[in-house]
């Protein structure tokens, strides 16, 4: 996972790319509202991010399946927060870049859920499978393994 998310750890995520100035100018200019649209524009463009990255040939997504707060405190370098909650749905509600990446089991792109711990995600995994999505992995330790094992990611 480290050798294929290389090239990523030195782009950085275009949701930090707002500096403090924009957000600071955009709350004197119209308060809580323009800066919501800020984070909401900087979310669609780390989709737009995300599916680009796929069609230039990316090889990896990965998926933080830990509440959105432990996701916004800190994550793996370029990964998307997915709610497990969706996959009770009955229709997929998979994020679009997912399809970017879904391909055969063993293939050159993988998609990769990691929880916490790497203990609570076999149902989900398996669930992406069902629903065809066959290269999905679950990372090994979790999020605390990789922060352990390569905490520069």
């Amino acid at each position: 996972l480290e050798r294929r998310l290389a090239p990523d750890i030195e782009c950085e995520e275009s949701i930090y790319a707002y500096d403090l100035d924009e957000a600071s100018a955009a709350m004197s200019l119209g308060g809580a509202s323009v800066a919501a649209s800020i984070v909401s524009h900087a979310a669609d463009a780390s989709t737009s991010a995300s599916i680009a990255a796929a069609a230039a040939g990316a090889s990896v997504l990965c998926l933080d399946c830990r509440s959105f707060e432990q996701y916004s405190d800190s994550h793996v370098r370029g990964a998307r927060h997915y709610d497990l909650a969706q996959l009770s749905h009955s229709t997929n509600h998979f994020p679009k870049e997912l399809y970017f990446f879904r391909g055969p089991a063993g293939g050159d792109k993988l998609i990769v859920l990691y929880d916490a711990d790497g203990k609570g995600l076999d149902e989900a995994a398996n669930a992406f499978v069902q629903r065809g999505i066959e290269n999905t992995y679950v990372l090994s330790g979790g999020f605390h393994g990789v922060c352990v094992r390569c905490p520069h990611i």
